[in-house]
């Protein structure tokens, strides 16, 4: 069960007889998985539930599940354990034999040292989990301040190691419109996949911030500037998963067509 608003059609998983608002049960509907970094392991793992599961019944639109998740490698007794909360909503009714769900929200704690997973670029990690800690917890623009702040870093971590002036005479900012394109032109970090787009993202990462769209936008949109900034970090060939960023955020004007190398991955 990672972050995921889409719809999900499931099969029943709290039967067909009636449930007063506020009592729970526990339910067999197989484990949650959510990946996390393994202080103990000391890599990015996926942790997950036990089978049985503790459902919490708001009514037939609305349930909460409970669990604890652990690390798969770690001993039983080892503090590797996450307790994890998730709003599930449902288009029809709970108690159907194949109900429409979707999730509302996520809540973890997360002790121990264990943090979400850790990143190849590891001078961006404590960003990249701030951000995601803040849309876990429905703080869009707050999530989004963290990627532009990625964003802006690292191209002028580029620009100084190119030896391209960030400053004009007077000691003032260089607009990063500019100091962006002077670095990609000199050393690509836009990947070809949206390198037509790179000021574009800088822009849509703004807009948020100063309000020009609310928190359920900003929150719908997170993972997707999510998959583009971290495209920046590692500008990486495989390209599908980074054409399908583009497309959902509505950049492909013309479908994406004039697109060369095919869709980018972030993984």
């Amino acid at each position: 069960m990672e972050h995921d608003s889409n719809d999900h059609q499931v099969e029943g998983f709290l039967g067909k007889s009636p449930m007063k608002p506020g009592t729970s049960r526990k339910i067999k509907a197989g484990k949650v998985g959510r990946n996390y970094y393994c202080p103990h392991c000391r890599s990015n793992r996926t942790f997950t539930s036990i089978e049985e599961l503790t459902c919490l019944f708001e009514n037939e639109h609305l349930v909460s599940i409970d669990t604890f998740l652990s690390c798969p490698t770690c001993p039983p007794n080892a503090p590797t354990n996450v307790e994890a909360w998730f709003l599930i909503g449902c288009r029809d009714t709970v108690l159907s034999a194949s109900p429409t769900v979707y999730l509302l929200q996520c809540s973890e704690r997360l002790t121990g040292g264990i943090c979400y997973p850790r990143e190849s670029r590891k001078e961006f990690a404590d960003l990249l989990e701030k951000a995601d800690r803040a849309y876990s917890n429905q703080l869009g623009a707050g999530a989004v301040i963290y990627l532009r702040k990625i964003f802006e870093k690292v191209t002028f971590q580029t620009a100084t190691a190119c030896g391209i002036k960030i400053t004009n005479q007077k000691n003032k900012r260089i607009p990063f419109r500019n100091t962006l394109e002077k670095v990609n032109k000199q050393h690509p970090i836009i990947p070809e996949e949206f390198s037509r787009n790179g000021y574009r993202l800088f822009s849509d990462l703004s807009d948020v911030i100063h309000g020009d769209f609310d928190e359920n936008v900003a929150l719908t949109k997170y993972e997707s500037f999510r998959r583009l900034v971290c495209g920046v970090l590692d500008n990486i060939s495989n390209s599908k998963e980074l054409s399908q960023a583009v497309t959902r955020l509505g950049w492909d004007d013309n479908k994406v067509a004039h697109i060369s190398g095919g869709p980018g991955n972030y993984a």
